[in-house]
Parts: C-alpha cells; sequence; structure tokens
C-alpha cells in the first residue's frame, strides 16, 4: 500500500472520530473508538462495487454512529462502574467466559 493512500485511510478515520466527537460532547473521542471504527471502515473501502466507492465515509460514519450507540455507556468515564459501564461490561463478559470455559475463567482469575 503506497503511503499517500495509507494517509488518505488515517485522514478519512480522524474525520469520522472528529465530527463523532463533535456530535457526542459527553463522550468525545475515548481511545480505543478507532479500533472500532477501522474495521467498519476497511469492509467499505474495500467493497469495489461502483455504487458504493464514493460513499464510503459516510457509510462508514453511519454505521460507526450505529455501533457506538449501543456501545457508548462503556466510553463514559462516570459510568466505568455501572451495570452498563466499562466495569459492568467486563464483569459480564467473565460470567460467560466462567459458564462456557471454567478453565479459561480460573487462569483470568489468577
Amino acid at each position: 500500500m503506497e503511503n499517500d493512500s495509507i494517509e488518505k485511510h488515517a485522514d478519512v478515520m480522524a474525520r469520522i472520530l472528529f465530527v463523532y466527537a463533535k456530535l457526542n460532547p459527553g463522550i468525545n473521542y475515548v481511545q480505543g473508538m478507532n479500533e472500532i471504527l477501522a474495521p467498519v471502515y476497511y469492509c467499505f473501502a474495500h467493497d469495489r462495487h461502483p455504487e458504493f466507492t464514493n460513499h464510503v465515509e459516510a457509510d462508514s460514519f453511519y454505521c460507526f454512529t450505529s455501533i457506538m450507540s449501543e456501545l457508548r455507556d462503556s466510553f463514559v468515564k462516570t459510568m466505568d462502574n455501572s451495570k452498563t459501564g466499562i466495569q459492568g461490561q467486563l464483569a459480564k463478559f467473565m460470567r460467560l467466559i466462567k459458564k462456557h470455559d471454567f478453565h479459561l475463567h480460573n487462569s483470568l482469575e489468577q
């Protein structure tokens, strides 16, 4: 991949994250949002269907915003210790691991 192409993709992702942060001042930008956006953007950026190639940024923004509407509480610092905040989500995840893979759960608890 050429440097210009890499910079173009990085610029598009930065714009999406910037606009999202401006539209959601209660959340702003939090580390990790780029990890959610990256696979969404990658899928749209590599779709060669002529109808979709001109709308990669807008489609990525829409899907990212939709995903974030479900995950938003995980990114709000004041909700970290709530049931829907990051600590609550991690506890839920650990309960699932315990249920489905007790050995892994015990290893993670050590």
